[in-house]
């Protein structure tokens, strides 16, 4: 009834109802689709073949109760309707564990996911696979996601959505504003520390220095410094707890994405 059976989307399909009894006059078909009947009525109907036209085909004549054996209609087409899920769908806590997954229509089933990235650094390859998967989703993680989906008859990209995080600006802001707060600890102690050198020289130049205040003077100097060093070094875990760490993802390393030309 049906040839062929299996086609490609944009082929041309012939279906045609045969039987083995004599009709006389003008007899109309009925043509089924799923057990869903059709809109045409003729012997024969003759139509492209798009994704929406596979089923299960079957006629019979009208007035008559026999039905014909089914005929199944394969078509064959490229990936479609592709798009790009997030879970968890709602806000993002950094550190938190995130999955995109790839989805489309497509017959012969897709045999290849790829996933891009789009950021203000540019485009990158960022995965393989029909799940991208963030076990500890970072600040620099965040950008553009698209996926392309391909089979042996074509390929179709997703629309890109735009992934953001929560709690990754606040930390860079913090990291900000403790090299400041150092930066200024250094300048004051070299600001400090010139006025004591200039006043020493003043002292020296009018020969009141003693060496009683000389060693007074020492011992602030040194106090001082090490006041400023201890300061030193209980602000350095703030600015080193900010440094890149490994994202782990399952499907590829994002810590060395390659990036794309073109």
């Amino acid at each position: 009834m049906v040839n062929p059976d299996t086609v490609t989307e944009g082929q041309s399909v012939r279906l045609t109802c045969s039987t083995t009894c004599t009709l006389t006059g003008s007899p109309a078909f009925i043509w089924y689709r799923d057990r869903s009947p059709l809109s045409f009525t003729g012997q024969s109907h003759q139509f492209t073949a798009s994704s929406e036209d596979a089923g299960r085909y079957s006629c019979a004549v009208k007035g008559y109760e026999l039905h014909s054996p089914v005929v199944a209609l394969n078509v064959r087409y490229p990936p479609k309707s592709v798009s790009v899920s997030v879970s968890p769908s709602g806000k993002i806590v950094e550190g938190s564990s995130v999955t995109l997954t790839c989805s489309s229509n497509a017959n012969p089933p897709v045999q290849n996911y790829t996933w891009v990235k789009k950021n203000d650094t540019g485009v990158w390859l960022a995965g393989s696979g029909q799940s991208l998967i963030f076990s500890n989703f970072r600040y620099w993680n965040r950008g553009q996601y698209y996926c392309e989906a391909q089979n042996r008859l074509g390929a179709q990209n997703a629309s890109a959505i735009l992934v953001t995080v929560q709690g990754g600006q606040s930390l860079i802001v913090a990291a900000a504003l403790g090299v400041a707060e150092i930066l200024a600890l250094v300048f004051l102690c070299v600001c400090v520390r010139r006025r004591k050198s200039t006043n020493e020289t003043e002292e020296d130049r009018q020969g009141n220095k003693s060496p009683i205040f000389g060693n007074v003077s020492e011992m602030a100097m040194s106090h001082t410094g090490t006041q400023d060093t201890d300061r030193d070094n209980g602000e350095v875990p703030l600015y080193s707890s900010v440094q890149p760490a490994n994202t782990r993802n399952q499907s590829v390393s994002l810590d060395r994405p390659e990036r794309l030309t073109g």
